[in-house]
């Protein structure tokens, strides 16, 4: 009877044990830890480990967590995952954008982004030289006699973001569009055009133009920050530094040299002295809407 006793209280003991509330925390990795959570915040959770109770407590960042399910049934889910797709299913993916000021320096800028996970997206862009206001190359007397660049030609360029994603997801349902946030992101651009360029004749002294083609070329480093509005409307501002590449000569034949050395290749902006290669400077307003899912 004694002995039937003690089995029953071991019984007791071990079913009161494993009948304590479980919580379960779905780390990135793969990783799933059982705790009791104590303190959720905006950027942290506090839990102790299940199996010691009265143990040392935790800190996990909220961004190292995919979700928690309480012991409730209650899901937080902060991370993108396969199987909670469905929380993302209105929620657009790509966008199409245009260089806003770019028509004001004698081209159009378009652009195409798509997110390819969480914090990660690819841009390509395209450069419509000419297609845009008039350059003014160099100025007469008067109004006649002004001569433009009267430039033609194209670029391309691709990218590769690294998005700081700054607000989470916050109990399955409230967050920020994908392509949103400050970002950080190395591109290459390649392009050429053909336009007028000014020379000066040191024979007899006078000034002439003739269409010469530039061949560029760019490595750069972005930081810039966009912002999406009602998953509809977005804005994404950006500054670039890094190498600027062209075919770009300081002489013209072997007795006349330029008279005006741009650097500006419609895109990027070279410091090398005579628009030869150098430092590649770029940056601008790019405006657009979401498409896509």
């Amino acid at each position: 009877m004694k002995k039937l006793t003690y089995l029953s209280i071991i019984l007791f003991l071990f079913i009161c044990k494993n009948g304590v509330a479980q919580d379960k925390i779905y780390k990135k990795g793969g990783e799933i830890i059982a705790a009791k959570i104590l303190e959720v915040s905006t950027s942290e959770i506090k839990y102790h480990l299940y199996k010691v109770i009265n143990g040392p407590i935790y800190i996990l960042n909220k961004l190292d967590i995919v979700k928690v399910e309480y012991e409730d049934g209650r899901k937080e889910v902060y991370e993108l995952e396969s199987d909670e797709s469905e929380l993302y299913a209105l929620e657009k993916t790509s966008a199409i954008k245009i260089n806003f000021l770019s028509p004001v320096f004698g081209y159009l800028g378009l652009n195409y982004e798509k997110n390819i996970q969480q914090g990660r997206s690819v841009e390509f862009s395209l450069g419509l030289i000419g297609l845009g206001f008039k350059q003014i190359l160099d100025y007469g007397y008067n109004s006649n006699d002004i001569v433009y660049s009267d430039q033609a030609g194209a670029f391309l360029s691709a990218g590769y973001k690294f998005i700081k994603v700054t607000d989470k997801i916050r109990n399955g349902k409230n967050r920020s569009n994908m392509l949103q946030g400050w970002y950080l992101k190395p591109q290459i651009m390649f392009g050429s055009y053909r336009a007028n360029e000014s020379f000066y004749n040191y024979t007899n002294y006078t000034d002439y133009y003739e269409k010469k083609t530039t061949i560029f070329g760019g490595l750069l480093i972005n930081l810039g920050k966009q912002w999406v509005f009602n998953n509809f409307i977005l804005f994404d501002l950006y500054g670039g530094v890094g190498y600027d590449i062209n075919n770009r000569a300081s002489v013209n034949g072997n007795n006349y040299s330029y008279y005006s050395n741009p650097g500006y290749h419609y895109g990027v902006l070279s410091t090398g002295v005579d628009g030869v290669s150098g430092l590649g400077l770029t940056g601008g307003l790019k405006v657009g809407m979401m498409i896509g899912r």
